[in-house]
């Protein structure tokens, strides 16, 4: 009995419709939080740094994935600090399918090249080298964005998804 009750077009758009609205939700809070990230990194200071390490590392796994890797210090107040992010609100760790991407990543910081480094004031050891947001903030939110449209089209196409 409940089974014939779920199998109902309507009762299953309804819940489709739900999970449609969860995954969009998640993603515009995720936007949400990267954008809010970044509007309180604009009021990061600045001060001089040093790259310490530039390079690209391999990865094995389901397949061949490239990770660009940067390291620089800086000191704020005498205390010598490092640090790993490239961009606000982006991963300190980032896998890119291409070794030519994560190369362009990194081709701007040679080791031994004074760099300009962002820091949070509150908390000197959070750090970032470009102030341009990164795009991880806005991918949740064209993935929701894809999948929303692609279960509206097969809605409104009367499709019955599994």
């Amino acid at each position: 009995m409940t089974h014939a009750f779920l199998s109902q077009p309507s009762v299953l758009a309804g819940l489709y419709a739900i999970g449609l609205l969860l995954i969009v939700g998640a993603a515009l809070l995720w936007h949400r939080r990267v954008l809010r990230t970044d509007a309180l990194a604009r009021r990061w200071l600045t001060v001089a740094g040093k790259i310490e390490s530039a390079d690209v590392v391999e990865h094995w796994g389901d397949s061949r994935q490239y990770e660009p890797r940067i390291l620089y210090g800086y000191s704020v107040d005498g205390r010598w600090m490092e640090g790993r992010h490239l961009r606000v609100g982006g991963p300190a760790r980032r896998y890119l399918n291409r070794r030519g991407q994560a190369e362009a990543m990194i081709a701007p910081y040679r080791p031994g090249a004074a760099v300009t480094v962002h820091y949070d004031p509150q908390r000197p050891d959070r750090s970032v080298l470009e102030m341009r947001p990164s795009l991880a903030g806005v991918q949740p939110l064209f993935l929701g964005g894809c999948v929303a449209i692609g279960v509206a089209i097969a809605l409104s196409l009367g499709l019955r998804l599994p």
